[in-house]
């Protein structure tokens, strides 16, 4: 046998943490964009709301867009304190992927589940389709039925 050294090479693990730190940093880069666009939407929904209410004499029309402004602001005012960032890392930590894929079997899909569609539109779209004040349906649980509805077992 030869007399010889082998040395010895450190195993080669990619860069993991640089990849969840690029993961990161663009989940709350699409998270910080939809706090400002949410924000402004606010001002805009206070200064609309304001100037129904200020006419006297509204229509049913009117009447209608006033509920509806008024529940959307009651929406946004209800995401609590890191609701976007909690969406945003689930966006980027696999949920986009999912619904993507969802999306690519659909006929004609939601905006969210769009694969046409860049990740931070559907992330967006994510974010108007789904109100901090909607609870879904856990998985495994049987959805509620509406409660004007009685079944009659006999």
């Amino acid at each position: 046998m030869a007399a010889g050294t082998e040395s010895y090479e450190a195993p080669q693990y990619g860069d993991l943490a640089g990849a969840i730190g690029g993961k990161i940093g663009s989940a709350l880069t699409m998270a910080a964009g939809a706090r400002r666009q949410r924000d402004g939407e606010k001002g805009r929904l206070t200064d609309e709301i304001a100037s129904l209410n200020k006419k006297e004499d509204k229509t049913e029309d009117e009447k209608q867009q006033l509920k509806d402004l008024q529940k959307r602001q009651e929406d946004l005012n209800s995401q609590g304190f890191g609701f976007i960032g909690k969406k945003a890392l689930g966006a980027e930590f696999g949920g986009d992927l999912r619904r993507r894929t969802k999306g690519f079997f659909q006929m004609n899909p939601d905006d969210q589940d769009d694969p046409a569609l860049d990740k931070k539109k559907r992330f967006e779209a994510l974010l108007k389709a789904q109100p901090a004040g909607n609870k879904q349906t856990p998985p495994g649980a049987p959805p509620e039925a509406p409660k004007h509805l009685k079944m009659v077992v006999s």
